[in-house]
Parts: C-alpha cells; sequence; structure tokens
C-alpha cells in the first residue's frame, strides 16, 4: 500500500504546483508574486496583469518547454544508497560525540530531505534536534575553577609572629566554589569553537570527497544532480540546510568576554582569600587598644589590650564584598557566562535577505516570471520564469559579522 500512496501523494502534488504556476501574477513593477485575485499590488500598489492574461501567458511556458517538476521522485536523482550513508554518518557522529559531525552532516541531511516533501517531516525534526543537540554540547563545558586557580584546595591569609601578612593553604581545606574538584561549568570561549569548526570542516570535507560527493554552493551531492533541480528545489535545499549567523556560528549566543564563559568573578577584594580577611581594624592580632579608667580614690587610668570588637577577637573576617564566598557573580551576564549575540539577536541565523525576502529566489527579469522570450524558452532562467537569488545564492539569507 505504501507505493500507491506515494505515486498518489506525488501526482496529487503535481496537479497543485501546476495550477499554481498556471495561476502565477507578477507585478511588472517590483516585481513580486500576486497571491490573490486583487487588481493592484500589496507592496507597491502598481496595477497587476489580469487573471485571464496571467493565465494565457503562464501556460505555454509549462506546456512547450516544462521544467524538471518540483516533485520528482528523489530516487530518481539521488540513489537511496547515498541517502543511507548519510543518515549512517551522521548516527556515526552521534554515537562517537562527534557534535560537529553531528552538524554538518545533519545540515547536509536536511537539505536532501528537503526534496522529500511532507512524506519525512519526522525525520526533519528529528534531524532538527539532533542539530540543536549537538550546538548544546559544543557550548557546554568546563575550565579551570577561577577562585583556587584549579587547585581545589582553600587558601586563607595569616599573620606571622612578625606581624607579616602571608597567604597559605588550608590543611584540608577545599574550595568553597569547586568544591575540590578543580574545575567548574562554563561556556566554551567562542575561539574555541572557531577552531573547533575549521578542523571539523576540514574532515567533513574529506569523508564526503571520498564518497564521490561535489560540493555545490555548501551542500555535498552526487555530481549532476544539482543540475537536474529547479531553482525552486534549489532554494529549498540551501534553505533547509541554513546558514548561521557568522558571528556567533548559528549558536544564538556568545562567551562572556568578562568572566571568559565561568559566570562568576575572584572576589574584587584584594585583602580577601577564601571569603575572608585580615580584621582591618585590629591587624589580625583579634585585640584593640583601650582605656581603663582606675578607681576614682586614687585618680589614675591605664592602657590595656582589649578583644576587637570588629572580628570578635578572631583576627580576621568575613569578607564583605562576597560575603565569605570568594568569588562574585559577573554582572556582565548575570552569571550565565554567555550573553545573547546582539547580530542575530540569539536566533542563531544569518538576517534574511532583502532582495528576495528569504525566498531565495526571484522572479526571472528577462521573461518577468513567464518562461518565455521572444516566443522561445526563456534562456536566462531555462523556461522556469524564476532564477537563484544572487545575493543569498538561494538560501534565503546573507551571513555578516
Amino acid at each position: 500500500m505504501k507505493p500507491r500512496y506515494e505515486l498518489l501523494a506525488v501526482c496529487l502534488f503535481a496537479v497543485f504546483a501546476t495550477l499554481t504556476w498556471a495561476a502565477l501574477r507578477i507585478c511588472p513593477a517590483c516585481g513580486r508574486e500576486a497571491l490573490g485575485d486583487e487588481e493592484r499590488c500589496r507592496h507597491c500598489n502598481a496595477l497587476l496583469p489580469p487573471v485571464e492574461t496571467a493565465v494565457t501567458q503562464a501556460v505555454p511556458a509549462v506546456v512547450t518547454n516544462p521544467p524538471p517538476a518540483d516533485t520528482d521522485s528523489k530516487k530518481e536523482r539521488i540513489p537511496p544508497s547515498a541517502l543511507k550513508e548519510q543518515l549512517g554518518a551522521l548516527q556515526r557522529a552521534r554515537e562517537a560525540e562527534a557534535w560537529w559531525g553531528v552538524i554538518l552532516y545533519g545540515q547536509n541531511v536536511m537539505a536532501w530531505l528537503a526534496l522529500e516533501g511532507g512524506a519525512t517531516a519526522t525525520q526533519r525534526v528529528t534531524v532538527a534536534q539532533l542539530i540543536r543537540h549537538a550546538r548544546h554540547q559544543l557550548v557546554h563545558g568546563t575550565q579551570p575553577c577561577p577562585v583556587c586557580k584549579g587547585t581545589g584546595t582553600s587558601k586563607m591569609k595569616a599573620l606571622t609572629l612578625k606581624g607579616e601578612v602571608i597567604e597559605q593553604t588550608v590543611v584540608g581545606g577545599t574550595c568553597p566554589y569547586c568544591k575540590g574538584v578543580g574545575r567548574v561549568p562554563s561556556r566554551v570561549p567562542d575561539d574555541e569553537l572557531s577552531i573547533q569548526e575549521a578542523r571539523a570542516l576540514q574532515s567533513y570535507a574529506a569523508e564526503q570527497e571520498r564518497r564521490g560527493l561535489e560540493n555545490v554552493r555548501g551542500l555535498w551531492l552526487p555530481p549532476g544532480v544539482w543540475e537536474t533541480l529547479s531553482p525552486k528545489e534549489q532554494a529549498a535545499m540551501r534553505r533547509a540546510a541554513g546558514v548561521p549567523c557568522a558571528a556567533c556560528m548559528g549558536f544564538g549566543t556568545r562567551s562572556c568576554k568578562t568572566c571568559n564563559g565561568a559566570g562568576i568573578l575572584p572576589c574584587p577584594n584584594q585583602n580577601c582569600t577564601g571569603g575572608m580577611e585580615i580584621c582591618p581594624d585590629c591587624g589580625g592580632t583579634g585585640k584593640s587598644s583601650g582605656r581603663r579608667r582606675g578607681s576614682s580614690t586614687y585618680g589614675y587610668s591605664s592602657t590595656t589590650q582589649l578583644r576587637c570588637e570588629t572580628c570578635n577577637g578572631a583576627g580576621k573576617r568575613t569578607c564583605p564584598t562576597c560575603e565569605g564566598k570568594g568569588f562574585v557573580r559577573c554582572e556582565d551576564c548575570k552569571g550565565e557566562g554567555e550573553t545573547v549575540c546582539t547580530t542575530c539577536r540569539g536566533t542563531g541565523e544569518a538576517p534574511v535577505c532583502t532582495k528576495c525576502q528569504g525566498d531565495g529566489i526571484i522572479v526571472c527579469p528577462r521573461c518577468n516570471g513567464t518562461g518565455q522570450y521572444r516566443g522561445a524558452p526563456c534562456p536566462s532562467c531555462n523556461g522556469f520564469g524564476a532564477t537563484l537569488c544572487k545575493s543569498c545564492n538561494g538560501s534565503g539569507r546573507v551571513p555578516r559579522r
């Protein structure tokens, strides 16, 4: 039953696509498509061609020189074994936790699946989830604890017999932040991610070349496949693969430069060590000078050493800056270790192309979308009536830093 269902779906979609193409009306002023039967363009308010004229002009282009249908079976252009191999490579990368490989293979698979239509919606959702999971794994790592410098031990300041303040390791003490581990969770720095991506791209390209695929506008396809696709299909593949934001590499966030991704900073109080500081009032002695009055009969008074009220005689007190923690929260990232990318505003995607409005294709300027030029198939668009947008190469997005 499945082959019959697929054949029926293809036939129905082909009929729908033909009707849609025949009813195409293009604004002669701005070149945008009219979505309904309105008389004026919604974008520039120019007069649109009548519906009958649009049908009369569009149908001959389809009949006399029919372009490759968008619903042609993918099996005729991409061998099933090639798709199976790409999916296998994606799965192996996932099992090996090679997260950059998951992203690169996943984007290529998304482009291939764009030719399948709605029948592979579940597969596309699954691959998209894998890509998001891979990005999450890549940005979350660890780094040496900024409080103990990776030692895992705690330190304190002490007063020598000569009255000098020294810093010494607490025997058996552990860092109050990393709890003795020496490393803390952090957001991986952007420059490290950039290096990882460059290495992964080099390895990925070598593997795809070994499989006999060719690189066409960032997509890896079997030789000759790209030329069989219509501009609409080419743009659909490019849009499905996506164009990540160049500033954040598609993550939507950037590592905080202030705390280097840790989300915290060592206590800025230079007198603080491990959340404690030498008492500023008694200098670490635990005592303070005071005058004690004697008996009024004899009329004398004397100076004596009293217990320091600030530190209660301990000689040290809790640091008022960090409240005894030894660290403070980074205010630039609010303790997250990362900030939202200001270029893409957190989407992780490159800006939408303003020339094609994100479609990846534009109406052929020579034939005005009819596919015909002087009674013959338009040489500029090969009769399709549309061409890939040159500004974004069909991706619908233009990366910029």
